[in-house]
């Protein structure tokens, strides 16, 4: 498949969406002007993108987590709770594993197994089962705006019932999460291709008056240095403002133990997302940014221990002026979030921000996160300027062909075409480095970085740092430590 980043031409998009709709049944609910007018009839407080607007100019720090499961009912409930006794800003709707790879028939005998039962069978809500008018008792039953989320290489046909639904942000990993972390052998191309239609879908919203907030990844963070999250994910907004998308959400939930380099990341995303926008012309944008912390490694199965890791996300967004909180729960090494654990997860992060919020704590100006900034932006903008220049110009080929010569990539990704070649790793202080770049387009000053900084550690514990040490800093924190020693498998923690 040839691919690159022009918007789709109105007929290519109206051609492609007569295919999409007619993957189930209920895709004959969508009507789209039907739709638009439905959203114009909706307050402004159950918009996200216009929510998080007023709030960034208003300077107020919003904060949100996610939770879906089936049936409806039991959605509804569970959604109601998160934003009467979680005191959640915005709402998501999780949509099950099943739908998200489009095994819609499959997904709904267990929906109605789960309604026979009235235990949940699935591990989100099978929107596609549903359709649009379904979908709005959701939006009317609540006072929040609501996101779709559900990584997956292809959410075509679930956005158009979510946002004909009333949904107001999508969030799915974006193209690159996708493809890294959701396939095994879907070429990158049509991941790409499949985001388009997502985009451009949001796009003709946007152009017929409604904002729609979108979001993406770079990857999943599991002890992944910051540049290899930042990176894919900016090329991910390029490619939704070609589509017309105009409300970009910027998120790091990659804070893997080094509050500095957690800080800097959030700061150096800002900086160079909004720079490669204006760079490509796309200065109608609004911008925000979403900070979290520790999402995708091992959670501490003591619940004691888990707060306090819920307790830096609220930290790293008040020291790096974010405008969203995110929230891992507490139950993040048990099981899909109970509605009271979760709830009690953001109040709880709510109460360590609200005590530090008048503070006049100018961390970003700190020598350990300047440092930090210094080296993620270099890292960054040598992987972007080689993208681009592999596309000569055109940001969607420059990724096809980076990822295939291994400018583009990720530890521990599924996807079968990546090169996998990467590997990093804690310093002494808990940062992660690059133990291994292979072909990342880094200069002698990163490598011997990131070299020194390693070996540092391996000083300070007395060991040969190696692929034995990034075994034991995945598992780390939920061992009670941000650093383990060499003898870690044999110690009670």
């Amino acid at each position: 498949m040839e691919i690159n980043n022009k918007r789709l031409s109105n007929r290519e998009f109206f051609r492609e969406r007569k295919e999409v709709l007619e993957m189930w049944p209920t895709g004959r609910e969508v009507d789209l002007e039907e739709a638009i007018e439905f959203h114009r009839n909706l307050p402004e407080t159950k918009n996200y993108a216009i929510k998080i607007q007023q709030g960034k100019e208003d300077k107020t720090v919003y904060f949100c987590s996610m939770m879906g499961t089936a049936p409806l009912e039991r959605d509804i409930e569970f959604s109601r709770f998160l934003q009467e006794e979680g005191h959640s800003d915005f709402l998501s709707t999780i949509v099950d594993s099943m739908s998200r790879t489009l095994l819609f028939e499959a997904a709904e005998r267990e929906l109605k197994e789960s309604e026979r039962t009235g235990r949940s069978l699935l591990n989100g809500l099978p929107l596609a089962s549903y359709g649009v008018h379904e979908a709005r008792k959701k939006i009317e039953s609540v006072d929040m705006p609501l996101m779709i989320w559900g990584p997956s290489p292809d959410m075509r046909f679930m956005d158009e019932i979510a946002l004909a639904g009333g949904h107001t942000g999508v969030r799915h990993g974006g193209a690159m999460c996708s493809f890294f972390h959701y396939t095994k052998s879907l070429p990158l191309e049509n991941c790409i291709r499949n985001f388009q239609y997502i985009y451009r879908l949001q796009g003709y919203y946007e152009e017929k008056g409604i904002p729609i907030q979108h979001g993406a990844e770079g990857g999943l963070s599991c002890i992944t240095p910051p540049s290899l999250l930042i990176a894919p994910q900016i090329i991910d907004h390029l490619l939704a403002a070609e589509q017309g998308v105009k409300h970009i959400q910027f998120s790091y939930w990659g804070g893997q133990g080094n509050l500095a380099q957690a800080v800097a990341a959030v700061v150096v995303l800002r900086k160079l997302g909004e720079a490669y926008l204006e760079k490509f012309g796309y200065k109608d944008t609004t911008t925000n940014v979403m900070a979290g912390y520790a999402t995708n490694i091992a959670f501490p199965a003591d619940y004691a221990q888990a707060y306090a890791i819920v307790g830096l996300a609220p930290i790293v967004t008040l020291l790096s002026g974010a405008e969203v909180c995110y929230i891992t729960t507490i139950d993040e090494a048990h099981k899909i979030p109970s509605k009271e654990n979760n709830a009690s997860s953001i109040r709880s992060a709510r109460m360590m921000f609200n005590m530090l919020k008048d503070q006049n704590i100018d961390f970003v100006n700190s020598q350990a996160v300047k440092l930090e900034i210094e080296f993620i932006e270099k890292e960054v903008k040598s992987i972007m300027e080689r993208v681009i220049d592999f596309g000569e110009g055109d940001i969607a080929i420059g990724a096809v062909r980076a990822v295939e010569a291994g400018v583009l990539d990720q530890p521990f990704a599924s996807s079968q075409l990546a090169a996998r070649r990467v590997m990093g790793v804690r310093d002494a202080e808990g940062a992660v480095r690059y133990l291994s770049s292979d072909n990342l387009p880094f200069d002698k000053e990163i490598l011997t970085f990131h070299r020194e900084k390693i070996e540092e550690r391996g000083k300070k514990q007395g060991m040969i740092v190696d692929y034995d040490t990034v075994v034991s800093d995945i598992v780390s924190i939920s061992k009670g430590s941000l650093l383990l020693t060499p003898d870690w498998q044999e110690m009670e923690l």
